[in-house]
């Protein structure tokens, strides 16, 4: 993703996360790929990614999941429990 089209992208989320406007950010996220959507969640704080990543079925959560920078997917992963990880699984 393009830098300029990378820190736009981020600052659009955020401003969307905090508007709560899950439409306008399920169009921005539909039109990107995972590695894309990773890079703008790795810029993000932890609960912001996680707000992104409960938007995302199950596919693409673990798509995106596996594009992210190490410390941030364990930081992500830290904020769920161990309940949710097994939901998420269908345990």
């Amino acid at each position: 993703m393009a830098e300029n089209y990378k820190h736009l992208a981020i600052e659009k989320a955020k401003a969307a996360i905090k508007e709560h406007n899950d439409d306008f950010l399920l169009r921005v996220i539909n039109d990107l790929y995972a590695a894309d959507i990773a890079g703008v969640m790795d810029e993000l704080s932890p609960a912001k990614a996680r707000y992104i990543s409960s938007l995302l079925n199950k596919e693409e959560a673990t798509d995106v999941l596996m594009e992210l920078e190490d410390d941030v997917r364990e930081r992500l992963l830290s904020l769920y429990s161990t309940s949710d990880c097994c939901l998420a699984k269908n345990c």
